[in-house]
């Protein structure tokens, strides 16, 4: 816990800090964006931007003050950036305001305060932040100039926030935290570099062994009575998808397509150790709910459902069942997660909407078709995905999650 009797002591040289990212990954995610305040002086560096002037300013400071910088943004910047050095004090406000009884998010503490933010930038959340940022990269100026208000709003309400604990905690408030920085407009004239993938789908099925056959993607739901999308991946990158509800039809589909591999967004296997997909296995308890290839993907940062939490037993269930239904009748079968593929491959997942994850799929190199000209469901688009992780896994550019007891999660590997 930081000593605030001597981080105040040094307070003449602080620094506010606040990142926007694409996600919330470090090790597949990155920064978009750093605003930083020196007290009167608001300053930021955008992707591509020189980082030498944040350096020094961070390299100057005695004491860096943050929200929730603690897990988020020093260890991003750390990633990311592994010759910065930090201040010896680091005030989070996420702890310092609980100590004064606030907790939530920053935006939720500033409601509590009554802190109002400007209308151009109201209910401008984290996500739309990302959303923004793919805005900006695909021609939209304005886009980028309402990311830095943003986040000129962010660490202006860190400011009124420190002085509001500082006061609660009977500390003298010095006037460097209660000084205003005037948001300094975005004129810079940038070149926008757009997005351009890593790897295209092309190549991956120049690499692939057996590039005669079609792949098939899965994004499977947890009973018949709601539709499952349902890709076909061709080699020439064509697409074609619809909807299903019941595993007979999608099965019968499978046999017809005669694909190189079916790839199923559904967790294929449960924790090692485990008998059943339900709350009344013995082990259930003892054991818990959550492979290792989930566990892993929680490490580097991506969001992830334990494959036994209730809301996705039934999944579970039907996505073993159809798995072991179609490797009965000679059909390879992967287990794929959509959104850690579209992480992957820097491509805005469906919650970013779905324009984007249609744009991002098709600057990887699918050819437009009626997934792109009509409104399909995001459930066709992320059995889009799960057929390109089919792809990846046929080019030998993958990683593998898992283990033989549990069933391997595929994922590209870039």
């Amino acid at each position: 816990m930081v000593d605030l009797k001597e981080a105040i002591k040094k307070i003449d040289n602080i620094i506010f800090l606040d990142i926007e990212t694409t996600g919330l990954s470090r090790v597949y995610d990155t920064v978009t964006m750093i605003g930083y305040d020196t007290g009167n002086d608001f300053k930021y560096h955008v992707q591509g931007d020189k980082i030498n002037h944040f350096e020094k300013a961070l390299k100057k400071a005695d004491v860096l003050v943050t929200f929730n910088g603690t897990l988020f943004d020093v260890k991003f910047l750390q990633h990311h950036f592994p010759d910065l050095k930090f201040p010896e004090h680091h005030i989070d406000l996420r702890y310092i305001m609980r100590r004064v009884g606030h907790t939530g998010g920053q935006k939720a503490i500033e409601v509590q305060l009554g802190m109002k933010r400007a209308e151009e930038i109201k209910g401008v959340t984290g996500y739309e932040a990302v959303v923004l940022w793919h805005e900006y990269r695909r021609g939209n100026e304005s886009s980028l100039k309402k990311l830095v208000e943003y986040n000129h709003a962010d660490v202006q309400g860190m400011k009124h926030m420190l002085a509001y604990a500082l006061k609660k905690l009977d500390y003298k408030v010095p006037k460097i935290v209660t000084q205003k920085s005037k948001f300094v407009d975005v004129k810079k004239k940038r070149i926008i570099e757009r997005p351009t993938p890593k790897i295209y789908a092309k190549d991956l099925w120049k690499k692939a062994k057996k590039s005669h056959g079609p792949i098939i993607g899965i994004d499977l739901t947890g009973s018949e009575l709601r539709p499952s999308g349902f890709a076909i991946l061709h080699p020439d990158n064509h697409v074609e998808t619809r909807q299903c509800l019941t595993d007979k039809e999608m099965i019968s589909l499978c046999k017809k397509t005669k694909p190189m591999l079916v790839s199923i967004d559904s967790p294929l296997g449960i924790p090692k150790g485990r008998k059943s997909c339900f709350d009344d296995d013995p082990k259930r308890w003892e054991i818990g709910i959550m492979r290792w290839a989930e566990r892993e993907l929680k490490r580097r940062g991506v969001n992830v459902y334990p494959c036994l939490i209730p809301s996705m037993q039934r999944l579970t269930f039907r996505g073993m069942k159809m798995a072991k239904a179609l490797r009965k009748i000679g059909i390879k079968v992967i287990e794929s997660y959509p959104g850690a593929a579209q992480d992957i491959m820097q491509i805005p997942r469906k919650h970013a909407g779905l324009p984007y994850l249609k744009n991002g799929l098709k600057e990887f190199g699918i050819k437009e078709g009626d997934w792109y000209k009509t409104d399909v469901s995001h459930d066709e688009l992320d059995a889009i995905t799960s057929a390109i992780v089919g792809l990846f896994y046929e080019a030998g550019k993958y990683e593998a999650l898992g283990n033989d007891d549990e069933e391997y999660l595929v994922i590209p590997k870039i």
